[in-house]
């Protein structure tokens, strides 16, 4: 009685969501708030940034906010997308320039991602799925790890849901509004990490099939949601061609990634949580942060187009390398306690993605999108350089299918109990029937 009492109470909801899901991402937040403030012994409660890539995101912030405008290396740059330094502009402006009070912020960002997890599972399959996804999200540990980072992982994480969730709304809408707004969405997406827009190309893709690519409401569709992305990015472009005199739709880092990913010096990767070392080195007198960026990058292209060329079989065999660094279950660099606990949890994610992903074809259409997703990352990372860190992006929509996954194994066991259940209350009525006929 008290069990289905506090049932029915967990349903009840407070702006469309249950308490339930509320209770979750406030379990979520306090983990993590935990996390902060005693992992490596408060280390990440001092005021020092702790990522490579976190030291430019924090030069261009301070810099925008000292008045020097967008610069990195002493020089107006286009080398970091400009949404998480916006936004540790205004963090700083209101903190006093506290790296704490931006993990703070971050840690609060990813508990609410647990309620955008229900959503997205919500609109695409079911609300119990929707359930298992919050769940699922407040249990992965990573989540927490990157979010005391300043880096745009927790930032990215928490746009590319929403914008996702946006998207299925308006496939299962009739509203041509929402492509637009959802457009909009992608567009801000994109200016936290630009690779978000290749996947846009996947998902034009799927609707043409789904709609038909001649159709009226494919066209209509696909030309509000790419307008409302030019539209979000055109501010950014058109400062990139006033500074650069370039069409930079993005930043100036592809020919890094590109040369990373395809050069003499390619390991594949590391095993570690990102590329260091080799994967990184440059051709003789070529110093990004002491050159013009277009320039530098234009240069690093060519030369990786150049080494594909003529290195066609290296690049083939470096292949299942990266794609092992960035599938790996965990660091090598991990303890052993930390390497049996990230290898359950995603080997969990792993088991249940790949059921979730059958039953996904089979019976949820737009849970695919999820599947293209990890496809989109997983040619990216082939033609780039490969870091564990990177397949984080695609974790989310893993956890929806794994969710999927979970509740049709969970599914077939309360099947199996149910027959047996029926099973033995059949033979219980008959053995009593018996008696009263032998009366």
């Amino acid at each position: 009685m008290y069990l289905a009492t506090l049932r029915r109470y967990f349903k009840k909801s407070w702006l469309g969501i249950p308490l339930g899901v509320w209770l979750i991402a406030g379990i979520a937040l306090a983990l993590k708030v935990t996390f902060l403030m005693t992992y490596q012994n408060g280390r990440f409660l001092k005021e020092v940034v702790r990522a490579s890539d976190g030291h430019h995101y924090y030069a261009l912030a301070k810099n925008m906010l000292t008045g020097k405008g967008y610069v990195l290396w002493n020089h107006p740059s286009s080398y970091r997308p400009p949404l998480y330094p916006l936004i540790l502009v205004l963090s700083f402006f209101t903190f006093d320039y506290s790296i704490v009070a931006v993990r703070f912020i971050q840690t609060v960002l990813s508990a609410v991602t647990c309620l955008m997890m229900y959503i997205l599972g919500k609109e695409s399959v079911n609300e119990r799925i929707g359930f298992l996804s919050a769940l699922f999200t407040m249990l992965y540990f990573r989540f927490t790890f990157w979010s005391i980072y300043i880096l745009t992982e927790t930032l990215y994480i928490f746009l590319s849901v929403l914008t996702i969730t946006f998207l299925i709304s308006a496939l299962k809408g009739t509203s041509r509004f929402r492509f637009f707004m959802t457009g909009i969405l992608w567009g801000i997406t994109f200016l936290c990490r630009p690779e978000f827009g290749g996947f846009l190309v996947f998902v034009l893709g799927y609707m043409a099939l789904r709609e038909g690519i001649l159709t009226k409401a494919f066209m209509q569709r696909a030309s509000l949601l790419v307008i409302g992305t030019l539209i979000a990015i055109a501010p950014w472009a058109i400062r990139n061609a006033l500074v650069h005199h370039a069409f930079i739709l993005g930043t100036t880092t592809f020919g890094t990634q590109l040369y990373g990913g395809n050069s003499p010096y390619t390991t594949g990767g590391t095993d570690g949580w990102a590329s260091v070392g080799v994967d990184y080195d440059f051709p003789p007198g070529i110093k990004p942060n002491r050159m013009p960026e277009v320039e530098c990058q234009s240069i690093l292209v060519k030369e990786a187009l150049q080494y594909i060329r003529e290195n066609p079989g290296r690049i083939v065999r470096i292949w299942p390398r990266k794609l092992l660094n960035f599938y790996r279950i965990y660091p090598s660099t991990a303890s052993l306690r930390h390497k049996i606990f990230m290898g359950f949890q995603d080997g969990f994610l792993y088991v249940f993605t790949l059921i979730g992903t059958v039953v996904a074809f089979r019976r949820y259409p737009l849970a695919r999108l999820f599947f293209l997703y990890g496809v989109f990352y997983t040619i990216l990372i082939t033609l780039l350089i490969s870091e564990l860190r990177y397949r984080f992006y695609i974790t989310p929509f893993w956890i929806v299918l794994a969710a999927v996954g979970f509740d049709a194994v969970s599914g077939l066991f309360r099947k199996k109990k149910k027959a047996r259940a029926n099973t033995s209350s059949f033979h219980v009525m008959t053995a009593n029937e018996a008696v009263e006929i032998s009366r």
